[in-house]
């Protein structure tokens, strides 16, 4: 009897604790103003002028990756210095460590995060003990890797209970990204790691530690990218011996093609943690050789390549979030754009800024008269989508979200949707948020014209 009443009164706690845990009503698998029809790429690509105009080609393409890199927006492992001080690396940790710290978030059990959690965290980073200076260390991603902001596979949420946004998730990682490995935790399961992306800890066990040469090499010229949402790779060419999946974007030194199997160059790690490279084997289907040229088309064609997909906060679970979604899309054409969207919003060319005043028809007549289908991205504080175009003179955008809010009897009434959706940007309209449309920034288009 006793259990019986923890599990209510359980139960009762996490209602009362969180709604966007427990109190979202589920979404209609249309969205207010979609049709069945909206929701496959032909219906956007047929409304398009010309749909295959190449936007940047490769050598463009090129010269806006190494800008962003210029700018300091994502990082060339390749060229990471091979020392890097003490000092800015404790600075580093102590700002990640103290900013948890002080943030008041809960458990993934509900209850606030105690002194206890943290000096436990805090002893293993062994923060203290850094030398002068670092000698830089270099890895490939062996597997797929959750990076996080305090090396524990313990969650923290803002709200209790509100077990999928885990505050210490800060991205994830996918085989054969190159890293920087600078710092290890005490026990030595948990590397601190820059990526092309972000900094943070990583499980040990999914590095394949290497030389710098090494890891260049592995940027060859003749490669394959993975185009569908997520590729199982196999060790044999049956495809009976699973290894592990990979998500869209991600890269591989193609070494044999056949109609139904790929081969590829596998980074795995061996027994004394360093790198060693085998045969991995993809369904053909997954993939495309090279680079997929930079159109409206392929871009709509790679965007719903991941509808319905699930929604990951940082990569979370093997999925993304809005600007990974983004990250992975523009990633097939060769495109490699930040992992954040305030990020991802300072980057090509501003198409429109908004103003705060503007209202919702005024906003509607800009996206249609400046934002390109299948190639615009639409910012707003937190979230950022991709124009599809419009229908009926409503514009829409494919994103990856986890809800949104409607009014229901004079009351704001959350709706989870908790994957890649198509929408009109009315989404929302009547809220205490406010629709899509109101609650927009800029328009931008990734190009460097």
């Amino acid at each position: 009897m006793r259990k019986l009443f923890l599990i209510f009164f359980l139960f009762c706690f996490a209602g009362c604790a969180s709604d966007r845990a427990m109190y979202y009503y589920s979404a209609p698998t249309n969205l207010p103003n979609v049709r069945t029809e909206m929701k496959t790429p032909g219906f956007w690509i047929g409304r398009l002028t010309a749909p295959d105009q190449v936007i940047m080609t490769a050598d463009e393409i090129n010269r806006f990756n190494r800008e962003i890199i210029r700018k300091k927006y994502r990082g060339d492992i390749s060229v990471f210095p091979a020392t890097y001080t003490g000092r800015e690396m404790s600075d580093s940790l102590r700002q990640r460590f103290y900013g948890m710290v002080s943030a008041g978030y809960f458990t993934q059990y509900g209850r606030k995060a105690d002194q206890k959690f943290f000096i436990r965290i805090k002893g293993n980073m062994e923060i203290n003990n850094l030398p002068d200076s670092l000698n830089v260390r270099y890895a490939i991603v062996a597997r797929n890797s959750d990076q996080r902001f305090l090396p524990t596979q313990d969650k923290l949420t803002a709200k209790p209970l509100d077990i999928d946004f885990d505050e210490l998730q800060e991205n994830s990682l996918d085989i054969n990204t190159p890293v920087a490995v600078l710092w290890q935790s005490v026990d030595r399961i948990w590397s601190y790691v820059i990526g092309p992306s972000s900094p943070g800890w990583v499980l040990t066990e999914n590095l394949a530690f290497c030389g710098q040469e090494e890891m260049k090499r592995m940027r060859t010229p003749d490669f394959v990218v993975i185009t569908s949402a997520k590729a199982d790779i196999y060790l044999d060419q049956q495809r009976t011996r699973f290894y592990s999946f990979v998500r869209m974007g991600t890269r591989f030194e193609l070494k044999n093609i056949s109609q139904e199997v790929v081969e590829i160059s596998l980074p795995i790690r061996d027994e004394t943690g360093h790198i060693k490279i085998v045969s991995g084997y993809i369904r053909a289907k997954d993939l495309h050789r090279g680079y997929r040229p930079y159109t409206p088309r392929v871009i709509i064609e790679q965007a719903f390549e991941m509808l319905n997909t699930p929604y990951g906060w940082g990569g979370a679970n093997g999925e993304q979030d809005c600007s990974q979604f983004l990250q992975e899309v523009f990633a097939t054409a060769g495109i490699e754009i930040p992992r954040d969207s305030s990020v991802q919003a300072n980057i090509g060319i501003s198409l429109y800024e908004f103003k705060e005043n503007e209202i919702e028809a005024a906003r509607r007549d800009q996206v249609r008269a400046n934002a390109r289908a299948g190639l615009s991205i639409l910012y707003m504080n937190g979230h950022i989508m991709l124009y599809l175009g419009e229908s009926e003179g409503s514009p829409y955008a494919i994103h990856d979200t986890w809800a949104y809010r409607e009014k229901i009897a004079s009351k704001d009434t959350p709706r989870r949707i908790n994957k890649v959706t198509v929408s009109d940007l009315s989404l929302g309209q009547g809220s205490g948020k406010g629709s899509l449309l109101l609650r927009l920034k800029q328009i931008r288009i990734y190009n460097v014209r």
